[in-house]
């Protein structure tokens, strides 16, 4: 499957070949129909906007994105396959509180800090879908 991915080290973008996900317990398979460019995914590739790397230096970009279901993982009710789904540009840490100062410092969007979604197939769980 191909992902748009940046090297956090060289700031080279290239399109590679990743494993397809398979989703787990309370997860789905998203096939992605639309993806935008945001201007972090440019200052990224440019340099002007940098994060610690996940390790190997290596990151798929991407925070907006559509698609539709196309794999139900076990334990996922409400959902079906082929319903159109929008994904959440990031998530809050679970032990975040809402009512703290902390919040700029735990949140993660992706492409930031974790795994983004530039590829045709991602794997979500389902609370990060609208």
């Amino acid at each position: 499957m191909l992902a748009g991915r940046l090297n956090m080290n060289t700031h080279e973008f290239d399109v590679m070949d990743v494993p397809l996900p398979e989703p787990g317990p309370g997860q789905v398979r998203i096939k992605v129909e639309a993806a935008g460019v945001c201007l972090s995914d440019v200052h990224l590739i440019d340099g002007t906007l940098n994060f610690g790397a996940p390790e190997g230096g290596i990151v798929t970009l991407g925070h907006e994105v559509a698609g539709s279901i196309d794999v139900l993982g076990p334990e996922v009710n409400g959902w079906k396959r082929g319903q159109r789904v929008l994904l959440k540009g990031g998530e809050r840490s679970p032990d975040m509180s809402k009512n703290t100062q902390e919040k700029v410092s735990k949140a993660m969007a992706r492409g930031f800090g974790q795994q983004g979604d530039f590829e045709l197939h991602l794997g979500q769980r389902l609370g990060d879908l609208e």
